[in-house]
């Protein structure tokens, strides 16, 4: 929902009558793909289609669950500044200079990713408000 949030931030920092919309008949997917046409970086769109796949299973299937592997496929497809970023907040909020994405928990790996996509999604919005006259 925090994401979804930032979604609509970007596209209302480019978009001059964004308050027109009824973003409640959006899709996430739209929602993404709107932010991508107005300047959200592909690296970022990608990762947040996938995560919007797991995040549909989770509100489809009372047994969704998160995998080790599907975890580190999840992690393995951010580009390498999304990893780096990643990698510098977990070493800040865990006081450790190692970061392994295989030894921790795929829910807490999975979690990582999400804060840092809403992190990606909130600076892109602000430095487009900050651009936009």
């Amino acid at each position: 929902m925090h994401i979804e949030h930032q979604l609509m931030e970007i596209a209302g920092a480019v978009l001059p009558f964004a308050d027109r919309c009824d973003w409640q008949k959006f899709s996430y997917r739209t929602k993404v793909e709107l932010a991508y046409a107005c300047g959200l970086p592909k690296d970022t769109r990608d990762v947040l289609i996938k995560l919007g796949t797991l995040r549909n299973e989770f509100a489809h299937k009372l047994d969704a669950s998160i995998s080790r592997q599907r975890a580190l496929d999840l992690y393995n497809s951010l580009s390498d500044w999304h990893r780096t970023v990643l990698k510098e907040s977990y070493k800040v909020m865990m006081d450790k200079q190692d970061f392994a994405p295989a030894s921790l928990e795929p829910r807490d790996l999975v979690t990582l990713i999400l804060l840092n996509m809403y992190s990606a999604t909130r600076a892109e919005g602000l430095a487009l408000r900050a651009n936009t006259p």
